[in-house]
């Protein structure tokens, strides 16, 4: 095989989670020149993977409809004089399908996560909630046929990102950390309003670990759109973060968190973000299954209630179907505070470890 092209756009979680199955995919064909097409914001976390070798981002406004899907193929194209072989459609949508006829590859092989019938009732409102495998793990379905063959093991399969050296250096000017503090970072944002934890009590989580000594300083995670819920934890805290990452890219994101001791977060991008650069975590879960979307460290834990309605969704939803989110709402402060004081009374191993950077063999 001389040419692929992996299409995974979005989001930051999924994007991320797919890793370990396309390294495994770079691995099994060495000589091929692997392109990985992706959400603008999320390539620079691709591109400089070892086992890929151009990642090409797509743009919603560049590439919106037919010319832009034109465009978006020429470029893909340009990336290598080799004709593609194969198309791996990781998303499965509209877009993603006709980008890959586009191409006129050799083969394509889709993800497909369900059947038709399952699809439909999906469509319909019936979705049928999946709850293993990982996600790390459901991604390796779409390379059997390619003789791509998934690790032994039922544990969730450590992804990689990569951070450059700029990016770290910028998170370090910014944090003003010194080796021997700790460093918590409160992440209470989520695209979906039910994976989110009631804010006060994400900071009154902040306010117990910084007062018992456990940690020295704090960050709050979150990005465009998540300003109200940052000011609400903000409020139960004792004083103002070393960062609030508002502003920040991706990349510049995954290196703030590379930096940092713990991450308490949802089901969300940046609890994945943290298993790839080797930051322990803590996180939340509600509607969504761990079992499926649970943190890829060993030394993270995964927090919830575990109730008899839960999980009741594959990826969160806008509002609980019972009328009371109690899977969230009656989760106890204290029971995250003992997850997050196992972590952090534990002593430090080195951040920041990355995954996937050895090089193409």
């Amino acid at each position: 095989m001389r040419r692929i092209v992996v299409i995974r756009l979005s989001a930051l979680g999924d994007v991320v989670l797919a890793t370990p199955a396309i390294a495994a995919l770079g691995q099994a064909f060495p000589d091929a020149h692997l392109t990985w097409v992706t959400s603008a914001p999320y390539a620079p976390l691709i591109e400089g993977l070892a086992f890929v070798d151009a990642a090409v981002p797509w743009d919603r406004d560049a590439h919106e409809g037919a010319m832009g899907n034109v465009r978006l193929a020429e470029q893909i194209r340009k990336q290598s004089s080799e004709p593609i072989d194969l198309v791996l459609d990781l998303q499965n949508k509209p877009r993603s399908a006709i980008l890959a006829r586009m191409l006129a590859p050799g083969r394509v092989v889709t993800l497909r996560k369900r059947g038709f019938l399952e699809a439909l009732r999906a469509v319909l409102g019936g979705d049928r909630i999946i709850t293993r495998p990982h996600t790390t793990r459901l991604y390796f379905r779409a390379l059997r046929d390619l003789g791509v063959s998934e690790p032994e093991g039922s544990d969730p399969l450590r992804p990689c990102v990569f951070v450059s050296e700029a990016a770290r250096e910028k998170a370090r000017r910014l944090l003003k950390k010194d080796d021997s503090s700790v460093l918590l970072a409160l992440a209470p944002g989520a695209k979906w309003e039910t994976k989110r934890w009631p804010p006060e009590k994400l900071g009154a989580v902040g306010a117990e670990l910084l007062g018992s000594g456990l940690a020295d300083d704090f960050v709050l995670v979150g990005g465009p759109g998540e300003e109200a819920v940052l000011d609400s934890t903000a409020k139960a805290l004792p004083r103002q973060p070393v960062l609030n990452t508002i502003d920040l890219d991706p990349e510049h994101l995954a290196a703030v968190i590379s930096d940092c001791d713990i991450l308490i977060v949802g089901d969300s991008g940046p609890a994945h973000l943290a298993s790839a650069v080797g930051t322990p975590s803590v996180v939340l879960f509600g509607p969504t299954s761990p079992s499926r979307w649970g943190p890829a460290l060993a030394d993270s834990r995964a927090v919830g209630l575990q109730l008899s309605c839960s999980p009741c969704s594959n990826h969160g939803s806008r509002s609980c179907h019972l009328g009371h989110h109690a899977c969230m709402v009656d989760l106890d402060p204290k029971d995250v505070v003992a997850a997050a004081s196992s972590i952090l009374e534990r002593p430090r191993p080195a951040r920041g470890t990355l995954e996937g950077m050895e090089g193409r063999s």
